[in-house]
Formats: structure tokens, sequence, C-alpha cells
């Protein structure tokens, strides 16, 4: 009895000393886990912030291209395009109205002018369309082809406007009917050419040319 009680108090012991060194073992490889994990968190980490530098660099690089492809090749056809657009249609135009409103402009030559402007118009179309420019990268060609496209549809609507104008002095019927149908048409043109500005105003915002 003696010996099976001196034989379970060691072997209850040696548990007890095994259970204290296993546990030992198992703490220290907690940190060690921890750690592991920690490092894993910071390499990701630096990784992440080492592809967003390189995206970023890549980004500007696209970008200052852009602004020099923009300033030095499309900006002046832009400028002249929208100058047509506006100093025709104030020569012509505005000038013939206010013409038959005072007096100084008979039917037939009202007629002539608007005749004259509806053709400009459709010619300038056609010129903006077969115009060749130098594409940007994908998200600022968009914005570029949204202002021409815009643009584009404004002439045309105006193009459409003289027509009509044209056609009422040709036939002598003022009729306020068609004077409002007239009327309509050009402000939809000026909508269409406030839509192509916000289009040329954007991309010249992400470009870094206006703030």
């Amino acid at each position: 009895m003696k010996k099976f009680l001196k034989f379970g108090c060691g072997s209850v012991i040696a548990l007890i000393v095994l259970g204290i060194i296993i546990g030992a073992l198992s703490d220290s490889e907690e940190p060690k886990k921890e750690n592991d994990k920690v490092e894993t968190v910071a390499n990701n980490s630096d990784a992440t912030k080492d592809t967003k530098n390189e995206t970023n660099e890549k980004e500007k690089e696209t970008n200052n291209k852009d602004v020099e492809i923009y300033k030095n090749e499309i900006v002046g056809h832009l400028d002249a395009f929208q100058d047509e657009y506006d100093k025709h249609w104030t020569n012509n135009w505005v000038t013939t109205f206010e013409g038959v409103s005072n007096g100084t402009v008979d039917r037939y030559k009202a007629f002539e002018t608007l005749n004259s402007l509806e053709k400009y118009y459709t010619g300038l179309g056609n010129k903006i369309r077969n115009t060749e420019l130098p594409e940007l990268s994908k998200e600022n060609q968009k914005l570029l082809k949204n202002y021409l496209s815009d643009l584009q549809s404004a002439i045309l609507t105006r193009s459409r406007a003289a027509s009509e104008a044209a056609d009422m002095f040709d036939k002598g019927e003022f009729k306020p009917s068609e004077m409002e149908k007239i009327q309509s048409t050009v402000v939809y043109a000026d909508q269409e050419v406030v839509s192509a500005l916000v289009e040329r105003t954007t991309l010249e915002q992400k470009l870094g040319l206006i703030k």
C-alpha cells in the first residue's frame, strides 16, 4: 500500500510537472503566433501602400500627359468651334431679327441671311465631325466626346431654327404658332450647348486647368 501510494504520488507529481511544461510551451507559442499575425498584417499593409502609390504615380503621369495634349493639340480647336458657334449667331440671327423689328431689314434680306446661316451651321457641324483630335485617357476622352457630341447637336438644332425662320420669311406667314415653334427650337439648342459646356468644364477641372 505504501509502495502504491508512493508510486501514485510520484505519477501525479510527474503529470502535474508535464502539464506545467506543456502549458508553458503553449503560452510561449501564443505570442509567436500573434507576432506572426502582426507581421503579416504589416507586410500586407505595406504592399497595399506600395500598390496605391504606384497607381497614383501612373494616374498622375497619365493626367500630365493628357494636360499637355489638351493644351497643345485640342483646346485651340474647341475654342474655334465655340467662337464660330456664337459669332455667326450674333452676326446673322440676332441682327436679322433686330433689323426686322426696327424696319432696317426686309423679309427678302431676312430670308437670304437665315438661309445662309442654316447652310453655315450645317457645314460647321460637318467640320467638327471630320476634325481628327488626338485621344486622351479613357475617362477624359469620354468627356471630350460628350462635349463634341452635345455641341454638334446644338449646332444642328440652330441650323434647323434658321431653316424654319427662313421658310417663315419666304412664305410671309408670321403666325404666332410658327414663331413659338421657332423659339422652342432655339431654346432647345441653348440647352444642348449648356450641356456641352458642362462636359468641357468637367474635363478641364479633371485636368487641373480650372478650379
